[in-house]
């Protein structure tokens, strides 16, 4: 077996633009922006991509059980863009389509435009302080959690614009919903 995610990144200066990769069937994370210790994660962006079935080469039956996009780690995150990916899980996977946010308490995030299809937790938001959520469409099973929000710890005011995104619940039939605001 191998091992080893389709990237592995972090920026602790100036911006960096990862644009127009197609990533599948990765063994560990389809895109990982990660960091520990005392560099961050600064000015990045992520845009067009499409990734899917990370972790898959690792299973006997082929399906991920990683995530198709980890951006974050134990650092801060500030000025991340996240625009127009595209993320897919097989239906039976144990893996997740974005997680934006991990460990530490992060500044700011845009997920815009993006178009994530399954996953254990198809959208997983950790720790920011701010973030804009807009035009994005998630679909999943009633078994899975199409979204996930974890506030930072103690006192204070997080502002989360989360407009005009479509949930799509694949049950018997679809259940559609359009988040108007959060």
């Amino acid at each position: 077996m191998g091992h080893g995610h389709g990237m592995y990144l972090s920026n602790n200066t100036g911006e960096k633009i990862v644009r127009k990769n197609i990533i599948f069937n990765s063994y560990g994370h389809g895109i990982q922006f990660y960091t520990e210790g005392k560099q961050k994660l600064i000015g990045s962006l992520f845009e067009d991509n499409i990734v899917f079935n990370a972790g898959g080469p690792q299973n006997s039956d082929g399906v991920g059980d990683m995530r198709n996009f980890m951006v974050g780690g134990n650092a801060p995150i500030e000025d991340l863009v996240v625009r127009n990916n595209f993320s897919y899980h097989f239906p039976s996977t144990e893996g997740n389509g974005i997680q934006m946010g991990y460990n530490m308490v992060s500044e700011s995030c845009e997920l815009t435009g993006n178009y994530v299809a399954r996953g254990k937790r198809v959208l997983s938001m950790t720790r920011f302080k701010e973030a804009t959520v807009l035009y994005n469409t998630l679909i999943g099973s009633d078994q899975n959690a199409l979204t996930t929000l974890f506030y930072p710890e103690g006192n204070g005011t997080y502002t989360y614009n989360w407009n005009q995104t479509t949930i799509l619940e694949i049950r018997k039939y679809f259940l559609m919903r359009t988040v108007t605001n959060v």
